[in-house]
């Protein structure tokens, strides 16, 4: 049944080309007009539309709460590690950044 999901758009491709392959040989033999033929065409394809809309449902990959759970976790592991790596160097800007205000900035306001 997992096939059908996956194979969905080849599925309906095949599906349109065998429709149209028939439809046009109904207007050739004067089975059909092309009105007609026009009309099978747009009803075939809401059908075939509303079908994968259908099957699309079926096969999508619905999460877990268990899962979200774990994703979230592993989310903030992930974010604490790179805020661990990542601190040394904003203290070292900030230490740099006062060491300047001390030099150049802090002169000016004692005068």
């Amino acid at each position: 049944m997992k096939n059908i999901g996956k194979n969905w758009p080849a599925i309906r491709q095949v599906a349109y080309s065998v429709l149209a392959a028939l439809l046009a040989l109904g207007v050739a033999l004067n089975v059909i007009t092309e009105d007609q033929s026009t009309q099978w065409l747009s009803i075939a394809t809401s059908i075939l539309g509303a079908l994968g809309l259908l099957v699309a449902n079926l096969f999508v990959d619905r999460t877990s709460p268990a899962q979200e759970a774990k994703i979230e976790q592993a989310v903030e592991v992930g974010l604490e590690r790179a805020a661990q790596r990542v601190q040394p160097q904003v203290q070292a800007g900030i230490d740099h950044m006062n060491d300047l205000r001390e030099q150049y900035v802090d002169p000016f306001i004692r005068r």
